[in-house]
């Protein structure tokens, strides 16, 4: 253990520190300080830092938690406020720039659907044909399945207790 310390025993000399070492652990720590002095310069190291660490004050606060929830809550009303406007001018953007093109002189427009002429306006009447239809409509197919053989049945053939299908 003289040549080089690994990782378990520097975080078994961080337990033994924080007080967090089972009591086999402990033992081997205290065997190792006892018999180890790069162990036990280790661990005089870690115990400055952990004293060192406990005697640095704690910074304050310049605002309280209340003002610091009533500053992020404001900072996000804000944020929602801009995108809304962003949403807003793009609207109007937009329908700026369909007006524009709505006045444009040669740009077809896109609401006129069809052009009618209104000196060749006549009216027509409706030709209902029920009887003689004006386009001859064709009889619908009757599906016969594949491989039917078309028999005549007489009533002597209903009435047994066989069906046939």
């Amino acid at each position: 253990m003289a040549a080089k310390l690994n990782i378990d025993a520097f975080s078994l000399l961080s337990a033994y520190i924080d007080g967090e070492a089972t009591p086999e652990e402990r033992r081997q720590v205290n065997q190792w300080l006892d018999n180890d002095p790069e162990v036990k310069s280790l661990y005089l190291h870690l115990l400055r830092i952990r004293q060192n660490l406990q005697q640095m004050p704690v910074p304050q606060s310049s605002a309280s938690t209340a003002e610091t929830v009533e500053r992020f809550f404001w900072l996000l009303d804000q944020r929602r406020r801009r995108n809304m406007a962003k949403m807003g001018l793009g609207a109007i953007a937009a329908l700026f720039v369909a007006a524009l093109l709505g006045l444009v002189p040669g740009v077809p427009s896109v609401t006129q659907l069809a052009k009618s002429s209104d000196n060749n306006v006549e009216s027509q009447q409706l030709m209902i044909a029920l009887n003689r239809p004006i386009v001859p409509i064709p009889k619908a197919a009757v599906a016969v399945p594949m491989n039917y053989e078309r028999q005549s049945y007489s009533n002597d053939q209903y009435n047994s207790t066989e069906q046939r299908y």
